[in-house]
């Protein structure tokens, strides 16, 4: 049984690329934490071993900062290694402050060794009119995890239009700082540790305290900003990377390919559901993921939900999305918004596109896809046959 606070925190990161492209904005220069060593070790490995090159590139970075610091100095160190011996691998973590770190390698492995479903997160819809590609996307991703499956890179090139949640691409850079910060930084004085509760601002201290920060660096985040945050700095520290999520590498490939690019939702429409949550569900969201954090129990359920991603079993990423409300029924109204009702807006908008025909991809957080009110059964129930593709 999959831990529940996990599956609730995954549910939550659909603003995940955009968050991260400003964490710079929000975080500023971090007191260093006292009497502590912060240990970050990269690796590469060739596989196979090209001529001349070294088989494998390690860099271990000590610091006394923090380990986000850490962690960027051992990526920079590995990564001109990688560059000056020709590799065409990309570096990643292999341990971060004593805990070992899965590479993409070894998800695939496990991906095929695994019992699980033979197949691919995409589905197929053919008609007369066109044909309608739907791929679950893992918004962040590790950069070795590429290249993905042909059938898939197939599917996208026989396609003439990319569809994606949002079009972030499309939007200005001063435009989404403006947003993010209208909506996620207090201005009227307000802090974290104002508006939490003493117990909630404890274990975040406790928290940040582990990776060397301090929650003084992010008392004006509001609390669903401050979840992001955490959960994106995580991420990145197990090798998920945000210039390599499903969305991204599509995005820049259909740039290039001058391929028309559409959206299922606006940034309005996805800022609002996460702004405006009440403070006692932000707060109660926010409790879930420190309680994962502190527990270090993140990495193992990454690890689970992609090597569920590749085997395509949409419906079991689903259904442990849903566990917190076993537990939590508080949360059922915000869930539902955050599921049900957005999947049946997305399940609309993809019939339209069927119905007016033409050929599509379309990318969907892949906890979107399964369980019985999910985008595929939605559209099924409207009459449409959608096929899941066989690895």
């Amino acid at each position: 049984m999959r831990v529940f606070r996990v599956s609730s925190l995954l549910a939550r990161y659909c603003l995940s690329v955009a968050v991260l492209l400003l964490m710079p904005l929000f975080v500023q220069a971090q007191t260093p934490a006292e009497n502590k060593i912060y240990r970050v070790k990269v690796q590469l490995e060739a596989q196979p071993p090209t001529a001349g090159a070294a088989a494998l590139i390690e860099h271990e970075e000590i610091s006394t900062r923090n380990t986000m610091t850490a962690y960027a100095a051992a990526m920079r160190a590995c990564e001109n290694q990688r560059q000056q011996s020709q590799l065409g691998r990309n570096c990643e973590p292999v341990r971060v402050d004593g805990e070992a770190i899965t590479t993409a390698s070894d998800l695939r492995r496990r991906s095929v060794e695994e019992v699980g479903s033979p197949k691919l997160s995409l589905f197929h819809h053919l008609s007369a009119k066109g044909s309608v590609y739907i791929y679950g996307s893992v918004h962040l991703m590790k950069k070795n995890a590429y290249p993905l499956h042909p059938k898939i890179t197939a599917a996208f090139s026989a396609s003439d239009n990319l569809v994606l949640e949002v079009n972030i691409g499309a939007i200005p850079p001063d435009t989404l700082q403006r947003e993010f910060r209208q909506r996620g930084i207090y201005t009227d004085g307000s802090t974290l540790s104002s508006i939490l509760s003493v117990d909630t601002v404890a274990i975040a201290r406790d928290v940040l305290g582990s990776r060397g920060l301090k929650l003084a660096n992010y008392e004006t985040l509001k609390p669903w900003l401050f979840e992001q945050t955490l959960i994106n700095q995580e991420m990145l520290l197990y090798g998920f990377d945000p210039e390599s999520g499903i969305d991204t590498y599509f995005d820049q490939r259909a740039r290039a390919q001058g391929k028309s690019i559409l959206q299922l939702e606006t940034l309005d429409q996805q800022l609002s559901l996460l702004s405006g949550t009440p403070l006692p569900v932000q707060e109660a969201s926010l409790r879930y993921t420190l309680d994962a954090l502190q527990g270090r129990v993140v990495q193992q359920q990454l690890n689970d939900l992609v090597v569920d991603w590749m085997q395509g079993d949409v419906d079991e990423m689903y259904d442990y999305m849903m566990e917190p409300l076993e537990q939590y029924p508080e949360l059922a109204p915000f869930m539902a918004a955050l599921f049900d009702e957005r999947n049946a807006a997305m399940s609309n908008k993809i019939a339209q596109w069927i119905n007016e025909g033409g050929d599509y991809f379309v990318i969907v957080g892949a906890g979107h896809l399964g369980g019985p009110r999910g985008v595929i059964n939605l559209l099924r129930a409207k009459g449409y046959t959608l096929e899941q593709i066989a690895r």
